[in-house]
């Protein structure tokens, strides 16, 4: 719980920042996965 309490401000702090602008979206980019490369062994 101590733990949480400290962590709390700056968790709440960038969850207002990623709602208060919706272009950046840092957060968690999208990625896609295409497979994996062919490689010459």
């Amino acid at each position: 719980a101590l733990f949480a309490m400290g962590r709390l401000p700056g968790w709440i702090s960038h969850w207002r920042e990623m709602n208060h602008d919706p272009a950046t979206k840092i957060g968690r980019p999208q990625q896609l996965y295409i497979g994996s490369q062919q490689r010459d062994i």
